[in-house]
């Protein structure tokens, strides 16, 4: 049921952002609820390996990579 709420999400939505950390690369998951292609923005850190960062770059329209802060400091700007 979720799955099916999160498709009409994205069919209502103007724009769809992708927000996960590179931990979930490769992870599968038990439904789908949008392609890769689908996705306008996927924001992602910078422990994403080269590999995926192509992947997306290739499939998603915009690839935002943010940097990760070391503990306890806050990232240079």
């Amino acid at each position: 049921m979720e799955a099916e709420a999160d498709r009409a999400l994205v069919a209502a939505g103007g724009r769809l952002a992708v927000v996960a950390d590179h931990t979930k690369w490769g992870v599968v998951g038990i439904s789908t609820f949008a392609d890769l292609a689908d996705a306008d923005v996927v924001v992602a850190d910078d422990g994403l390996a080269p590999s995926a960062r192509r992947v997306l770059e290739e499939h998603a329209g915009e690839v935002v990579v943010a940097p990760v802060r070391p503990h306890g400091r806050s990232v240079a700007r």
